[in-house]
């Protein structure tokens, strides 16, 4: 046996003994992210229709397109669900439109985390700029895990930005 072992095996037990007693702090980490990068069309031939810029995905067509965001997966050990999801549309069209969203919450196995749709819609003025919002404890009745959205974007409208936010541990 090595000679340091039985010191260092003592020195975790007392070190181990004190952490029962430590409440663990969490805080909430929130992220912007650009559809560029995150959302695109559901199918290809919709691709044509969008035009993707830096700041935004844009219907540049006449009708409704669907499109489908993503979210950056949380791969932090530390970190537990999504508790917030949000899309951003621009309208810059002459008139009115409706953006219909679905967010989709949960994987294929339903064993593990079965899967929920979560719709929302919100109407975007001319030149105007509204959201759609997820609260998962109001919505979903807890939090959101890998979370994504398929929305039917009208011609003239553009995804503009997303947001997510999660709680992370960062210890006592």
């Amino acid at each position: 046996m090595n000679r340091f072992a039985l010191p260092i095996a003592g020195l975790a037990v007392l070190l181990g003994a004190g952490l029962g007693d430590a409440q663990a702090v969490t805080v909430e980490r929130d992220y912007l992210l650009q559809p560029a990068a995150n959302c695109q069309g559901a199918l290809p031939n919709y691709e044509t229709g969008l035009r993707k810029t830096p700041l935004a995905v844009k219907n540049i067509g006449t009708t409704s397109l669907y499109v489908t965001c993503g979210f950056t997966d949380i791969s932090n050990p530390t970190a537990y669900g999504h508790v917030y999801v949000m899309a951003s549309f621009v309208n810059n069209g002459s008139s009115e439109q409706t953006v219909n969203c679905t967010l989709v919450n949960g994987i294929i196995n339903a064993d593990y985390f079965p899967v929920t749709y979560i719709p929302k819609s919100v109407v975007v003025p001319p030149g105007e700029i509204n959201v759609i919002e997820w609260d998962a404890t109001a919505d979903n009745g807890g939090e959101f895990m890998l979370p994504s959205l398929s929305c039917v974007v009208p011609g003239g409208v553009e995804v503009n930005f997303l947001e997510q936010t999660y709680t992370e541990d960062v210890g006592a």
